[in-house]
């Protein structure tokens, strides 16, 4: 048998090098999400001003209040409930309860 005639290897194909050109300037592009910007403060709730402290006897919140030297007082206790009063609740022996009630100053102006 006539053995082949073996070619000859190709040239591998080279790439083309190509010439840097000068290109446009790019802009620099705007940020399509806005920053954040830092949250305003939130109010700050004024602190309730009360007046001086007194007190007074009564059987329950809507039963008639009595001062310590037993006259009647003009309002319950659960009148100054609804006005937002600071009250304490003392028990006492004789069935009665005594409160401590330091109502709200009038709004100035």
């Amino acid at each position: 048998m006539a053995k082949k005639k073996v070619g000859r290897k190709k040239p591998a194909k080279r790439s083309k090098v190509v010439k840097p050109r000068r290109g446009r300037l790019v802009k620099p592009q705007r940020p399509t999400k806005r920053r954040r910007t830092a949250k305003p403060p939130k109010p700050k709730t004024p602190k309730p001003e009360y007046g001086p402290a007194f007190f007074l006897t009564a059987e329950s919140d809507t039963a008639p209040a009595f001062e310590l030297d037993a006259t009647p007082h003009p309002k319950t206790i659960q009148s100054y409930r609804l006005e937002n009063a600071d009250i304490r609740e003392f028990e006492e022996l004789d069935g009665k309860i005594l409160y401590k009630v330091k109502p709200l100053k009038p709004p100035r102006g």
